[in-house]
């Protein structure tokens, strides 16, 4: 091989290594395109999640074996919102890269003034870690970086409130489920203004379904009114929590109001009993008596479930 034959098989294997390289560099750029190899993080494989921020921490634990059963310190967890949550962190493995540099994240959420700590643990150790953030209220996209680096990564993101770490942004709301093939009666009572007043309806089979019960015997009952109560009551949810100070020196032994909500016989389900008591112009402390949880509901629901007499008969269309 002559010496100009020998600096062509040089050149080519300069090429063939330069070729190389690129190849690698951009494989390793499509790689770090998107978000990959990240550890197990299903709630059937974590059985705890974190999430801080600079003003406040919550802490959700999975109870037992069972992927569906999670707690809210000792309070059940919004199965809902619950479930959203996981359908966004699942995205997490493949999220797509938005962002390359520091100066982004301020913009999108994941700074650490702003962006919110979550972490995966299986026992005491932390599966994954990231700072997660909303850029936008407008735009339907979760932010996530990891702490130690820039890289920033998006996934769909249905709420903006869904990496929240105020501990009642995750307990059920859920003050009483009652449907309406399950209720047999209900009865309405004021102990504080008009005790004496007590309004038992009770739904028939035949039309119109409702009847309101008085001394003379059972009556036709208004069912615009009565049907609006049966909406309200088949899943009644609060807006907010009373915190521990507000519920200890709450007295609902003489509540302002009380629903009593009883089961049609012969089912398999609990008589439950509803007490309300006024907050304010805009809301009412409400508890069901089988729990502790004392909930804020908007007036303008409760006051769709406490009517009177006058508001549960049929109208008087002479009159």
């Amino acid at each position: 091989m002559n010496s100009r034959q020998v600096g062509y098989v040089l050149i080519a294997l300069i090429a063939l290594g330069i070729a190389v390289a690129v190849f690698k560099l951009v494989s390793a750029g499509t790689a770090d395109s998107s978000l990959s190899g990240l550890l197990p993080i299903a709630p059937d494989v974590v059985d705890q999640v974190v999430l801080k921020s600079k003003d406040s921490e919550v802490s959700l634990k999975r109870v037992g074996e069972s992927a569906d059963v999670w707690r809210v310190g000792q309070l059940n967890i919004d199965q809902a919102r619950f479930q959203e949550f996981w359908n966004t962190v699942k995205k997490f493995d493949g999220a797509q890269l938005v962002a390359q540099n520091s100066a982004s994240h301020l913009r999108m959420g994941v700074d650490a003034e702003n962006g919110t700590e979550v972490q995966f643990l299986l026992g005491n150790s932390v599966q994954e870690r990231f700072i997660v953030g909303i850029g936008s209220q407008t735009v339907a996209l979760c932010y996530l970086r990891r702490e130690d680096r820039d890289n920033v990564y998006a996934v769909p993101c249905r709420f903006s409130d869904l990496f929240a770490s105020d501990p009642d942004s995750w307990r059920d709301p859920t003050i009483v489920t009652m449907p309406l093939e399950v209720l047999g009666s209900f009865t309405l009572r004021y102990p504080r203004q008009t005790p004496e007043e007590v309004m038992s309806v009770s739904i028939s089979e035949s039309a119109p379904f409702f009847h309101l019960q008085t001394d003379g015997g059972p009556i036709q009952a208004n069912t615009q009114a009565t049907a609006a109560i049966l909406g309200a009551v088949q899943t009644l949810r609060a807006t907010g929590f009373a915190s521990e100070a507000e519920s200890a020196r709450l007295n609902f032994d003489i509540p302002d109001a009380s629903l009593l909500l009883e089961p049609k016989k012969g089912l398999n389900a609990a008589t439950q009993r509803i007490v309300f008591l006024e907050r304010d112009e805009e809301s009412y402390w409400v508890r069901n008596t089988s729990s502790a949880t004392v909930y804020i509901v908007g007036r303008q629901v409760v006051e769709t479930i406490l009517l009177h007499t006058a508001d549960l008969l049929v109208p008087d269309e002479g009159g």
